[in-house]
């Protein structure tokens, strides 16, 4: 019962860090910013 416990709580922190790096994949451990296309200025 233990065992299950700890792996669920294993796949449910992979998964929230997979989720993380799913909303800025790009900016994860850096300070990059995407330019703004000029039809998203207006």
């Amino acid at each position: 019962m233990v065992f299950k416990k700890l792996m669920l709580g294993v796949i449910a922190n992979l998964a929230l860090f997979a989720a993380l790096l799913g909303v800025q994949p790009a900016s994860v451990g850096s300070f990059y910013q995407p330019e703004v296309p000029e039809e998203l200025r207006r």
